[in-house]
């Protein structure tokens, strides 16, 4: 990868708040005379004024703002042969039994049950539109700075996708159908790298829920739509690892740096609902991934210490984005606060190896909105300027 950064180099994780137009075209998905390529088409107006407003502000890396995305992982329906999206009610005649469990398991996260739609594949996965390749062509069109697309993981979409009744016969199994999804997901990253993108996230929510939520020995839980059955933690943890490192492994690091991304989730604003724990448990998993550069949340105590990852041995040749401001409440960050937190990450990594971005992205399931471009914005100016004290303070 030959794109020169500066110091402390800025960008979102992903998503955006989508004006009022986005959002009810987003609704509209599956209605009659209503498609994907209509949502595209009203997503890309808003899509525009996003990214002047990331070059105005000073970002590094540009990204779309994911507009055209109800959440992390559904739009795949729209995009992938042998997925359908479903409403919780169909989701539940698909299931065979009520979705009593998840009624439970959603308030409990803090979300409506009504803000749920759920990918599932239904038939054999098939590449009959790629993920986000006209979203590529599009902001290569819209700016000249360097540029970053996010995908829903392997493991997120092998455990949101994944229910027996309706992906039999397709696949005798989760891990066959993990397979295709690794297929898929390998086809688009070769057609990005194609075109040419700087940053390939992958993005890995779930993975934290395996380890710190209370549920994870439980065959359910909830996370980013994720409501199928899992196995036991230790088992959980080994298929997500080999998933993920199998394809970082196929991302050419000469053409395009390999970003992992995971959080606790960003669908509500109540932290006592968030998944808790410092990022210890995920270490090993993380080294055997071999990122590029790790996207981690850090601006809320729920996520822990920096200390934790290198104390119990992260790999120190990765890059490290450290979450700086939450996405889930109005306040805004002071940008001396977020410089603190930067310092302490330099007592274990050169400064050249430091990024600064939010905890996650700011926009949601488009049916529980949690934040608004106003607040956002101040936001990432926020993290602009700290880097900006920071490079004033390192630079050489």
């Amino acid at each position: 990868m030959t794109t020169k950064f500066p110091l402390f180099p800025v960008s979102m994780v992903g998503s955006w708040p989508r004006n009022p137009d986005v959002l009810a075209a987003i609704k509209a998905i599956g209605k009659p005379d209503f498609s994907q390529a209509s949502l595209d088409a009203v997503a890309r107006q808003q899509e525009i004024s996003v990214i002047k407003m990331e070059e105005q502000l000073g970002l590094d890396v540009i990204s779309d703002g994911e507009l055209n995305r109800d959440n992390y992982a559904s739009y795949v329906a729209q995009r992938f042969d042998g997925i359908e999206l479903m409403d919780m009610l169909r989701f539940s005649d698909v299931l065979g039994s009520d979705c009593s469990f998840a009624d439970e398991l959603i308030n409990r996260a803090g979300v409506k049950l009504s803000a749920i739609n759920n990918a599932v594949c239904v038939g054999k996965l098939g590449y009959a539109q790629g993920l986000t390749v006209e979203d590529l062509q599009f902001l290569k069109q819209q700016t000249k700075q360097p540029v970053k697309i996010e995908l829903p993981g392997p493991y997120l979409l092998a455990r949101s996708i994944w229910v027996p009744n309706a992906s039999m016969p397709a696949y005798k199994n989760q891990e066959e159908m993990a397979e295709d999804i690794l297929k898929l997901l390998t086809k688009e990253v070769q057609h990005l790298q194609a075109i040419g993108v700087d940053i390939i996230q992958i993005d890995e929510p779930v993975l934290t829920e395996i380890v710190f939520s209370a549920a994870s020995n439980s065959e359910r839980s909830f996370m980013c739509s994720s409501l199928s059955k899992k196995r036991d933690k230790a088992d959980e943890l080994a298929f997500a690892t080999d998933l993920i490192k199998r394809l970082f492994a196929q991302i050419d690091r000469s053409k395009s740096i390999a970003a992992l991304h995971t959080c606790r989730g960003n669908w509500g604003t109540d932290e006592n609902a968030m998944l808790s724990g410092s990022y210890a448990p995920l270490v090993d998993t993380f080294n055997e991934i071999s990122p590029d550069l790790l996207f981690l949340e850090f601006s809320v105590k729920r996520a822990g210490d920096i200390s934790e990852l290198y104390d119990n041995g992260l790999n120190k040749t990765f890059a490290l984005g450290i979450g700086s401001t939450n996405p889930r409440s109005s306040e805004i960050e002071n940008p001396y606060d977020i410089m603190a937190r930067v310092e302490k990450a330099l007592q274990y990594l050169p400064k050249e190896k430091i990024w600064l971005n939010p905890d996650c992205g700011f926009g949601t399931f488009s049916n529980s909105v949690i934040s608004n471009a106003e607040v956002a914005e101040r936001k990432m100016r926020a993290i602009v300027r700290a880097a900006k004290l920071l490079r004033k303070k390192y630079q050489e």
